[in-house]
């Protein structure tokens, strides 16, 4: 199945589970691509470590999403 998952939100746990969302559908064996849109990429979201985001989109890079 494709999936794209739209992300336009800054609400750093709404991120988090957009990308465990979309992480667990490419381990289904499903193509996910995931669209980020406004503010919702600005680097302090991303480094925030509270929720562990960096690690979660390096690791649905590496599993071909």
């Amino acid at each position: 199945m494709k999936l794209a998952v739209v992300i336009g939100t800054d609400k750093i746990r709404r991120i988090r589970s957009a990308m465990k969302f979309a992480n667990i559908a490419v381990d289904a064996g499903n193509e996910v691509k995931v669209f980020f849109l406004g503010e919702c990429f600005d680097t302090k979201i991303i480094d925030a470590e509270e929720v562990n985001l960096k690690e979660r989109m390096e690791s649905f890079l590496e599993k071909g999403g």
